[in-house]
C-alpha cells in the first residue's frame, strides 16, 4: 500500500502547470470554449505609410532571418509574416516537461489609419525531441474541455496562455513605432 501511496504523491508533487501572464493591452483576442477570436481592428496614428513603415521595421528588428518571416509586402496597405512564438505554456508530469509553442501567420492590413491584424494557419505544437505534430488551433480547441465543459488538467491555462500571446503580439504591431527606435546599447 505504501508503495502505491508514495508513487501517487510523487506525481501529484510533479505535476506543474505555469501560463504566461500578459502584460499588455488586450484587442480582443480569445480563445476559449465558447469561441476563437483571430481578428482584430486596432486604431493607430499616423499615415500608412509611416504605419507600414513602422511595422516593417519592427518585424525586421525582432526576427533573426526577417527576409524569410516576411512573406508578403504591399506598401502601404499589407505585412504578412510568420513566427514561431517562445514558450507560452509548460505542464510538467512525471518528471516530464511538455512545452507548447504556436506557429503562426500574420496578416496586418493597414487602412484609413487602423489595422486589421488577423491570424492565419495558427498551429499549437509541442515543442521536444520526439514530437514535431502540430494541430491547428480552431480544431483542436474543442478538444482542451471535457464533455461536462471543465477544462483537463493537462491544458489547464494553455487557453488563457493561448489568448495572452495572441494579444501580446498585437502589442509589438500597434506599438511598433516605440519598440523599433529603442536604443539597443548594453
Amino acid at each position: 500500500m505504501k508503495p502505491i501511496l508514495l508513487l501517487f504523491i510523487s506525481f501529484l508533487i510533479t505535476t506543474n502547470i505555469y501560463a504566461q501572464e500578459s502584460t499588455s493591452d488586450s484587442f480582443g483576442f480569445k480563445f476559449n470554449q465558447d469561441e476563437f477570436i483571430n481578428q482584430s481592428v486596432i486604431d493607430m496614428v499616423g499615415s500608412n505609410d509611416s504605419i507600414y513603415n513602422d511595422i516593417r521595421k519592427n518585424i525586421i528588428g525582432r526576427f533573426i532571418n526577417p527576409d524569410y518571416v516576411l512573406m508578403v509586402e504591399e506598401k502601404p496597405n499589407l505585412l504578412r509574416y510568420q513566427g514561431i512564438s517562445p514558450t507560452i505554456h509548460v505542464w510538467k508530469s512525471m518528471g516530464m516537461a511538455f512545452n507548447y509553442k504556436i506557429k503562426y501567420v500574420v496578416d496586418v492590413e493597414i487602412k484609413d489609419k487602423r489595422i486589421r491584424v488577423t491570424f492565419l494557419n495558427t498551429e499549437l505544437f509541442i515543442d521536444s525531441p520526439n514530437n514535431s505534430n502540430s494541430s491547428d488551433l480552431a480544431s483542436v480547441r474543442k478538444n482542451f474541455w471535457k464533455r461536462n465543459g471543465e477544462l483537463r488538467n493537462m491544458y489547464s491555462g494553455l487557453p488563457q496562455a493561448i489568448e495572452n500571446f495572441l494579444n501580446d503580439e498585437a502589442s509589438f504591431i500597434k506599438y511598433s513605432k516605440q519598440t523599433s527606435n529603442e536604443s539597443s546599447d548594453w
